[in-house]
């Protein structure tokens, strides 16, 4: 059972919000076989609730207003860093069966050639974006350039990011490596890429789920594989086990890029 109005008592429902990568209905579309999926685990109705700020999420998930959370490997540190109840509990893996992905740094096809010669504004999805300012940073700072010296707005969605920059909106993006790969045919061109990060990870909230409903919840995902028959969106490629110290890497990067 799927629901969608209002916050609802633990004792009743859980809160399942998806990462703010795509546009609302195309989450909530993608995520809903997945979330019917663990109400079935669970034996409580789910809810999907579409957050499109990374900052309200992890207000959210700390108000005990969400219960399961999708995010990427950035807002996951900083969320851990401020709530030690935010539980990993296991990674999406992507299309190629890897649990991790890269951000790129992309132009039209016309762009630039090179991140040296590039000139006008930045887009990025979100401050608190993996794929935003710490990576765009760091790709900048490969090919001896600041974002400090690039005018930069952001779109809330990498949807948003990459046709912007189709469009000719902007000069270039920060974008997950599928997303640029997904707008390949429109005429989005790579001009460097950053080494993988540790995969979109599903959060589970320890404060209002008990370790059991945890530890199943990780069970069941573990158990889904590409050839499962499960009509899953997100999740289709299946899950892989994570650790909170998998994601030291984006605490190392994070205070390089400060």
């Amino acid at each position: 059972m799927l629901t969608r109005a209002g916050y609802v008592s633990r004792a009743v429902a859980f809160t399942y919000t998806p990462s703010p990568i795509e546009h609302p209905e195309t989450a909530i579309a993608s995520h809903t076989p997945l979330a019917e999926h663990l109400s079935r685990i669970l034996g409580l109705p789910a809810r999907i609730h579409y957050e499109q700020n990374h900052a309200d999420i992890i207000r959210l998930f700390q108000e005990k207003k969400i219960d399961l959370v999708q995010v990427g490997p950035l807002p996951y540190v900083k969320l851990r860093e401020q709530y030690p109840q935010a539980i990993p509990l296991a990674i999406f893996r992507e299309a190629d069966g890897k649990p991790s992905y890269a951000c790129v740094l992309a132009t039209a096809f016309d762009g630039p050639k090179k991140i040296e010669d590039l000139r006008g504004s930045i887009v990025m999805v979100q401050p608190l974006s993996t794929c935003g300012p710490l990576s765009v940073h760091y790709l900048l700072g490969r090919h001896g350039r600041e974002l400090a010296q690039f005018p930069y707005d952001y779109l809330n969605n990498q949807d948003n990011v990459a046709l912007a920059v189709i469009r000719g909106e902007y000069a270039a993006g920060g974008i997950k490596s599928s997303i640029a790969a997904k707008y390949g045919s429109l005429a989005l061109r790579i001009l460097d890429e950053t080494p993988p990060f540790p995969g979109l990870v599903l959060v589970g909230n320890g404060a209002t789920l008990s370790t059991e409903q945890l530890a199943a919840i990780r069970e069941a995902l573990l158990a889904v594989s590409p050839e499962s028959d499960h009509g899953f969106i997100a999740g289709k490629y299946g899950f892989a086990p994570v650790a909170d110290n998998d994601y030291q890497a984006i605490r190392d990067f994070s205070g390089d890029a400060q």
